[in-house]
C-alpha cells in the first residue's frame, strides 16, 4: 500500500511539474511578437532546467513514462483527420510521398554530416 501511495505521489508530483512547464510556455508563447508552439518553449524550458540542475530527472520520469507509453492515443485525432480529407491524400498523394522520403533523405544526410563532424573534435 505504501508503495502504491509512494508512486501515485511521484507521479502526481511529475504531472504537476510537466504542466506548469507547459502552461509556462504556453504563457510566454502568447506574449512573444512571432508564432512558437507553447508546447516547444515548455520543451525548452524543461531541458534547460534539468541541464542546470534545477529540476532532477526522478521527479518527472514516472509522469513522463506514462504519458510516452499513452502517445499512441494522442495521434488518433491525426488519423481521423486524414481519413477524414481522404479526397485530399488521393489528389496528392504522389506529392506527400515524395515530400517524406525527401525530406528523411535530408534529415538522415544532415544528422549523419554533423555526427561525422561532432565526433572528429
Amino acid at each position: 500500500m505504501k508503495t502504491q501511495l509512494k508512486k501515485i505521489g511521484e507521479f502526481s508530483v511529475g504531472l504537476l511539474l510537466l504542466l506548469t512547464f507547459f502552461f509556462v510556455g504556453k504563457g510566454i508563447a502568447g506574449l512573444l511578437p512571432f508564432s512558437i508552439p507553447g508546447s516547444v518553449i515548455g520543451m525548452i524550458l524543461i531541458f534547460t532546467a534539468l541541464s542546470l540542475k534545477i529540476i532532477k530527472l526522478k521527479w518527472i520520469e514516472a509522469a513522463s513514462m506514462v504519458l510516452l507509453g499513452l502517445m499512441g492515443l494522442f495521434f488518433v485525432p491525426y488519423g481521423v483527420g486524414i481519413i477524414d480529407a481522404w479526397y485530399l491524400v488521393e489528389s496528392w498523394g504522389l506529392y506527400i510521398i515524395l515530400i517524406a522520403v525527401l525530406t528523411s533523405v535530408a534529415t538522415f544526410a544532415i544528422s549523419g554530416t554533423l555526427f561525422k563532424l561532432l565526433k572528429k573534435r
